[in-house]
């Protein structure tokens, strides 16, 4: 069989590839926090976090095995599932808003002055939603957005701020990392599903 350049070229056009800097995030706070109001700059958390999302690793999934073996070469078996971590690298805005976002979900954690934690439940974001996009073609002079697949991630505990790197150097923009441990993921293809117009309308890196 003789490989057809011209034709895989074309099929790979037609295809199309995935970008990277096409993307959204959603997070529900944790119970703990329900009844908090952050709005941040006049914008919602949800907003706020597309806005300031300077890039996102979505989780890892790995097959945990142990080993079987009667006689000659041994075989590996599945175990179970253990899940990586999720980490959101964030802009930070002039008044540090977002600091008192996941300081005070901390301070619900952990109380550092009787030492005592909260209960699991209660501290956990029960749903994370990282959602991958793509520009279909132009609508009045505007890239159209199209889903095409979202990691759906259940009870996303945050475990590490970094620090901020603060210099006397050349100025540049201040980023913090938020890490998070999270229970399970699942990945669904782009179809049946839709994202809130507020969060396509208002984030500018999906028109470039």
């Amino acid at each position: 069989m003789t490989l057809d350049v011209s034709s895989m070229l074309t099929k790979l056009s037609s295809a199309g590839m995935a970008t990277s800097n096409r993307y959204a995030v959603q997070m529900q706070l944790p119970t703990i926090l329900r009844g908090e109001e952050f709005n941040i700059d006049g914008y919602s958390l949800g907003e706020i976090l597309n806005f300031y999302c300077d890039s996102v690793t979505t989780p890892t999934k790995q097959v945990t095995t142990a080993q079987h073996r009667d006689h000659g070469v041994g075989i590996n078996y599945a175990t179970g599932t253990v899940y990586g971590e999720v980490t959101l690298n964030l802009l930070s805005p002039k008044d540090l808003d977002f600091n008192r976002v996941f300081e005070e979900w901390y301070a619900a954690i952990h109380d550092d002055t009787g030492n005592k934690v909260s209960y699991y439940d209660d501290i956990v974001a029960p749903k994370m939603t990282i959602y991958k996009l793509e520009k279909n073609g132009k609508r009045n002079n505007k890239w159209s957005t199209s889903i095409t697949g979202r990691w759906e991630i259940e009870n996303a505990l945050p475990y590490n701020i970094s620090p901020y790197q603060l210099s006397s150097a050349r100025t540049q923009l201040l980023k913090t990392r938020i890490s998070f441990k999270v229970e399970r993921y699942r990945f669904v293809r782009g179809g049946a599903f839709s994202l809130a117009a507020e969060v396509l309308g208002n984030v500018s890196r999906f028109d470039d």
